[in-house]
């Protein structure tokens, strides 16, 4: 029997969504509020522009991660707070290429 050679060429494509991290957004915040739902405290409610090419959003507050794999655009954050104190948070947007920082908030 003979054995006939076969030249077989795969071509791949990288989309432009998953070869480039996200794009460019904003983080804003409406007035610190009281939360009145027990325990009755602090709260803020934090909501940014999508993304172009995000597939999540990490959150941080003071630096530190409090909520990961964010899927929305908002976030209301009533745990952790104390009145009185300045919280500094920012949101990092990322998907399989990457990350981009928003710009950060004090409240």
């Amino acid at each position: 029997t003979k054995l006939t050679p076969y030249l077989i060429t795969l071509l791949f494509w990288a989309t432009p969504a998953l070869s480039q991290r996200p794009g460019a957004f904003n983080l804003s915040f409406q007035s610190p509020v009281c939360d009145t739902a027990p325990p009755a405290g602090p709260a803020v409610r934090l909501s940014w522009t999508a993304a172009s090419r995000a597939t999540t959003y990490d959150l941080y507050r003071n630096g530190a991660l409090i909520r990961s794999g964010i899927t929305g655009t908002s976030f209301y954050n009533s745990t952790g707070l104390t009145a009185g104190q300045s919280y500094t948070y920012f949101v990092r947007a990322r998907n399989t290429a990457g990350t981009t920082d928003s710009n950060n908030i004090n409240v």
